[in-house]
């Protein structure tokens, strides 16, 4: 199993934890899922998502429908994970719209008051011994433990989080009717429908390319530069020898050194970073690429950007 495969897993791990928790999108991506009916792979195709991606997404807070920034929230979203604006927006306001009209979105609500009421039942009864009260608050506790277990598993819980590769399909399989009778308008059929951005995987070895003494050197054209395709691409870079693990930044500049794609990324053994960008606009306008710690001087590599073959890695 190699870094990136750890990586989702952990990912994975750590979103299944906050499925249950309705301040995170773990929580909104399950509630969606479960009301739709999708697999895993279907949630992966409807948003058009890698596995890694949906992993991340489920990690972050969900936005409320009401509020005031939702749009630029849901807009924050969309690029941290590379998933489409509207797609991702529509999919986060029909969720929220399940969660507040869940029967049980009070429960932990009531179970506190039902504890209350223990408490002030206990108080009636201080003249017998205090034995007899504890031995009554445990034994309420436990029933209506058992009563909110039982209310929990009466549904079934589905993953949120693709753990495999999705099966190559054209277009999803997105139900229209069962999200029909939700208060929130679905989204038109074909936008669920269209077929998610392909994307390149490169693989680049710094050690083979000479680095940039200044931003001047970027454009002289005598220095091997450091190929990548204008499209959503996962990188894996090859760092150069006596590198150590921490968190690096990777940035591409133009001409001017001002920053274009910016992504931080750890690297656990010091010898290879997996980051992913979105270079479509960038064709033409890329000069440099710069990789380094966060907290040390980054490397400068001359760096051109170019329509090329991209291969599916969803």
């Amino acid at each position: 199993m190699n870094g990136a495969e750890q990586s989702i897993q952990l990912l994975a791990a750590l979103a299944e934890r906050l499925r249950d928790n309705p301040q995170f999108m773990a929580h909104a991506l399950d509630v969606y899922q479960r009301r739709a009916g999708l697999s895993d792979a279907e949630m992966a195709r409807a948003l058009g998502a890698t596995p890694e991606m949906l992993a991340r997404l489920a990690l972050c807070h969900r936005p409320a429908s009401g509020a005031p920034d939702f749009a630029e929230q849901a807009r924050e979203l969309a690029d941290y994970t590379l998933i489409d604006e509207a797609r991702l927006a529509s999919v986060i306001r029909q969720a929220n719209s399940l969660i507040e009209s869940s029967p049980h979105a009070g429960r932990l609500g009531s179970f506190a008051g039902a504890m209350a009421a223990i408490r002030r039942r206990v108080r009636a009864f201080e003249p017998r011994p205090l034995l007899i009260a504890a031995g009554a608050i445990c034994a309420m506790t436990i029933v209506l433990t058992g009563l909110l277990v039982w209310q929990t598993k009466r549904e079934p819980q589905a993953p949120i989080i693709a753990r495999r590769a999705p099966e190559p399909v054209g277009v999803s399989p997105f139900p229209a009717t069962p999200l029909a009778s939700t208060p929130a308008a679905p989204q038109p059929r074909a936008t669920m429908q269209a077929s998610p951005e392909m994307m390149a995987e490169v693989h680049v070895k710094l050690p083979d390319y000479s680095t940039l003494r200044d931003m001047a050197e970027a454009g002289r054209g005598d220095r091997k530069p450091i190929k990548l395709p204008a499209s959503r691409a996962r990188i894996v870079i090859e760092l150069p020898e006596r590198s150590v693990k921490g968190l690096y930044r990777v940035s591409i500049a133009d001409a001017d050194g001002a920053p274009l794609k910016t992504a931080k990324e750890r690297s656990s053994d010091g010898k290879t970073l997996t980051i992913i960008l979105n270079l479509r606009e960038l064709s033409g306008k890329a000069s440099s690429l710069s990789v380094g710690r966060v907290d040390e001087t980054p490397h400068f590599y001359p760096v051109v950007i170019g329509n090329s073959k991209v291969t599916s890695k969803r």
